[in-house]
């Protein structure tokens, strides 16, 4: 099993939008084979930072997911934000 620890720190203005990208990538890529779990937490002393935790199968079904076009819509996204 992979254990995936992500951080994202949105600017205050783009923060409703980073949010909306992170709930969208939670459901999405929940249906990637070999995800096991996949959610985006706020955090409780800065609203505007997110961490994600990913749990995958194995390697191979992590650098599928990672090779996506749903994450490269994601990160092309919020870049600048």
């Amino acid at each position: 099993m992979i254990i995936v620890l992500a951080q994202a720190t949105a600017r205050p203005e783009h923060r409703a939008t980073l949010a909306d990208a992170l709930a969208k990538a939670s459901v999405t890529s929940r249906e990637d084979p070999g995800c096991l779990a996949y959610s985006f937490q706020a955090d409780v002393e800065d609203a505007n930072a997110f961490t994600s935790i990913e749990r995958w199968e194995s390697r191979e079904d992590l650098d599928a997911h990672l090779a996506s076009p749903q994450v490269a819509e994601l990160i092309g996204g919020l870049q600048g934000r």
